[in-house]
């Protein structure tokens, strides 16, 4: 019955056709201002400190659990690692010492800008197909760089070894934590390549012209149709 499907990814557009829609792909936007204080030497600035993160949901909280393996070998590495997840409720993992963060729309902010890296463990399975890269987009928008499972949008939002890390298996979640932990230069790089990439490509006065074509185009077929 929709004139028009916006769709935040490919794959939510083919599925929206494939029941007859009108699709057509819609980015989601990223505001990077919302993290002007970020200083783009802080990432690395204290080897010694170093914040791998997580951001979410109670509900998407479970999926860190997939990673495990990788992160106790990482904290049993580098003891220097802090790990720090906001919005995960009282979510607890063996052999990690997770610091647990309530979320909030301001703490959000504050957060993200002591974050290095964020992880974004994902299943392999339909309902991970359909998001549209909202945690990766959000780390990378804050000059953190973003871990994440190779996996649907991901391949699309990341350019890995460049924006952010892809991973397929336990040993690509270790070598790439460790290589981020290990090369400061690396980090600060990547970081900055993120934040930039989210700028150039999910500007929110850019996502807001495309969704103004495609609402005045719809206007456009009802008055012709009329």
């Amino acid at each position: 019955m929709a004139d028009r499907v916006l769709a935040g990814n490919d794959w939510l557009r083919e599925q929206a056709m494939g029941m007859g829609a009108n699709a057509v792909t819609l980015e989601v936007a990223e505001d990077v201002n919302r993290f002007k204080a970020r200083d783009s030497a802080r990432n690395g600035i204290d080897s010694s400190r170093i914040v791998v993160g997580w951001l979410g949901s109670t509900s998407t909280v479970k999926y860190l659990t997939a990673i495990q393996p990788a992160l106790k070998q990482i904290a049993s590495r580098f003891p220097q690692v802090q790990f720090k997840q906001m919005g995960g409720g009282d979510f607890w993992m063996e052999g990690v010492p997770w610091e647990r963060l309530d979320w909030s729309f301001e703490g959000e902010v504050g957060a993200l800008l002591d974050f290095d890296v964020g992880l974004m463990p994902l299943p392999n399975e339909p309902w991970a197909l359909g998001k549209s890269g909202g945690k990766a987009r959000t780390y990378m928008a804050a000059g953190v760089v973003p871990v994440c499972s190779a996996i649907g949008y991901n391949l699309k939002l990341i350019d890995h070894e460049r924006t952010g890390f892809l991973c397929n298996s336990e040993s690509d979640w270790v070598g790439s934590l460790a290589r981020l932990i290990e090369d400061t230069r690396l980090r600060q790089r990547m970081a900055r390549a993120a934040r930039i990439e989210v700028a150039e490509r999910f500007a929110p006065q850019d996502i807001a012209r495309k969704l103004a074509a495609n609402l005045h185009a719809v206007a456009d077929q009802r008055r012709k149709a009329v």
